[in-house]
């Protein structure tokens, strides 16, 4: 399958960001690319957004607060806090950060994921992402939809052993895009002041 370069807007995130942007979209990517197109048209076939198992998001969200909650008390203790208060510290320490934290599915069920948790991330980043794979930019359509055309051109018979080749990008800054046309105006143009050739 060809690669199809996927680009995904920061939107309004702010630039410290940007680096958990990347991160989510390298495993979007990540678990996008391990499904075969067969797979991936089975799963878009039956995807139901209300099919969701809430079970499976309250044991991966437990298991990841234990975990962060064993690290932060591992950290506390080696700073000589008394175990007992450690242990406390690190449970609130685990409940603030869990808030803002969002289960991640790879890819999200939208695009063929599985309902399974791999990870957790930054909770404003995963709804940036997840919006924008229904989302068509003007003159283009959705991100999903581009998979689907994609996949669908696969003949039937190699749709079980060629995998999905997407890549997720994060698009870049307009300012720096602005600046770059510029810049290729100003070379194409000829020097400051120089009558314009049109």
């Amino acid at each position: 399958m060809t690669c199809l370069l996927l680009v995904f807007s920061p939107q309004k995130l702010d630039q410290g960001k940007l680096g958990e942007l990347d991160r989510q979209l390298a495993g979007q990517q990540a678990g996008l690319n391990a499904l075969t197109v067969e797979e991936y048209l089975g799963a878009r076939a039956r995807f139901d957004p209300r099919a969701r198992d809430p079970q499976v998001a309250r044991r991966a969200r437990s298991s990841w607060r234990s975990k962060l909650a064993a690290a932060h008390g591992e950290a506390l203790a080696g700073q000589g806090i008394a175990p007992a208060e450690a242990g406390e510290r690190a449970g609130l320490l685990a409940d603030q950060q869990m808030r803002s934290l969002h289960a991640l599915h790879n890819p999200d069920r939208v695009v063929g994921g599985h309902d399974l948790i791999g990870d957790f991330g930054d909770g404003q980043v995963n709804c940036t992402i997840g919006r924008q794979w229904t989302l068509a930019r003007r003159g283009e359509i959705s991100p999903v939809k581009q998979l689907d055309a994609a996949a669908s051109r696969v003949p039937e018979w190699l749709r079980g052993s060629t995998r999905m080749n997407g890549q997720l990008v994060r698009e870049a800054p307009a300012v720096l895009d602005a600046a770059l046309c510029h810049h290729h105006n100003d070379l194409d143009s000829g020097p400051p002041g120089a009558p314009d050739a049109t």
